[in-house]
């Protein structure tokens, strides 16, 4: 009777350990590939079952189920984007997503001209939509805890790629940006716009201009320094990209008087000095063509009449006009008319 019992004791520890290796240390992650999973924020435990079986990724939810109760899983679900391998353990499954141990997402800020278009960029990479990210961002009372204003927001943002976690949240993402835009400013950059009479701000907005401005990034310091030039004689900057941004029409092809009337403080042929914020987000390559902008005595510049991309330049006002009508008179032969 003792030999009995003792080996169906011994069996129960066998069908125990085979139970417990099956469910803790068997793969149970579908394939090979990787799979995205995102909880969203607030998500129990039946949500991330759910998700689960959206997404047909496990082989055996039973002993999923045992081990996340084991492991108390249900009690501590994390939100967040995790990157699943195939073949992982329900173990290995469950200690990520216990630990919420995310995997970062990589978002490239580029070129956007307007606090609205970056939003809506955002709100395609973050559990945050793009509503939020606008409101948040635009809020004045917000922008004033770090001393921001709605004109200088944009200034905020380097282009460049950037890892975050996916639920983020608007005010993390900006406190993020404003220590990314504290290292890009560092002291030799700061010198340098010191050195050509230009705040930080500044340097961005006529950045932004000149990024507008060029087809070619070797003519950027050039263009900078005409820019620089005008703003030391107190001249009207007279930047066509400017306008474009004044009338929020960025499909304009050929800029006209009725565009330079527009009463916008963005309207550099009316009024002097550099606009109240930049018109678009210039790449690092730009900004650093600005702190570094080519020393020379022009004045003026205007797109080549072969629409190779390349500017004229020009030191004084006759000569400007010149290269002035003759790309007029292409655009005229090219029938572009506005």
């Amino acid at each position: 009777m003792f030999k009995k019992v003792v080996v169906i004791v011994l069996i129960g520890l066998v069908i125990g350990a085979w139970i417990f290796a099956r469910d803790f240390f068997t793969d149970n992650v579908k394939g090979d590939e990787e799979i995205e999973l995102i909880v969203p924020t607030n998500s129990n435990y039946d949500d991330v079952l759910s998700i689960l079986r959206s997404k047909n990724v496990l082989n055996n939810e039973f002993s999923f189920d045992l081990t996340a109760k084991k492991m108390r899983y249900p009690e501590l679900v994390k939100p967040g984007r995790y990157i699943i391998d195939g073949n992982m353990t329900n173990r290995e499954l469950l200690i990520k997503l216990r630990l919420g141990a995310q995997d970062e997402i990589s978002v490239t800020i580029h070129n956007e001209r307007l606090l609205s278009e970056l939003a809506g960029k955002l709100g395609d990479y973050f559990e945050s939509d793009s509503l939020e990210f606008l409101e948040y961002l635009s809020k004045e009372e917000h922008l004033l805890q770090y001393g921001l204003t709605k004109d200088v927001i944009m200034t905020t943002f380097i282009p460049n790629t950037y890892n975050f976690f996916w639920n983020t949240k608007p005010q993390q993402f900006l406190e993020r940006m404003l220590h990314e835009r504290s290292k890009f400013w560092d002291e030799n950059r700061k010198e340098k716009a010191r050195s050509i009479g230009l705040s930080e701000n500044d340097a961005f907005i006529l950045a932004s201009i000149v990024e507008q401005e060029i087809h070619k990034q070797s003519e950027a310091s050039r263009v900078a320094g005409v820019y620089l030039n005008r703003l030391k004689k107190n001249m009207l900057l007279q930047a066509d990209p400017t306008l474009k941004f004044a009338a929020k029409d960025f499909a304009i092809r050929r800029v006209l008087n009725k565009h330079k009337a527009i009463d916008s403080p963005y309207n550099t042929y009316k009024y002097k000095g550099l606009p109240p914020g930049p018109i678009c987000l210039p790449s690092i390559k730009t900004i650093d063509a600005v702190l570094n902008a080519e020393n020379h005595d022009y004045y003026y510049f205007c797109a080549r009449a072969d629409y190779s991309g390349e500017h004229q330049f020009s030191k004084t006002y006759s000569e400007h006009l010149r290269y002035a009508r003759e790309y007029h008179t292409s655009l005229n032969k090219s029938k572009i008319y506005e």
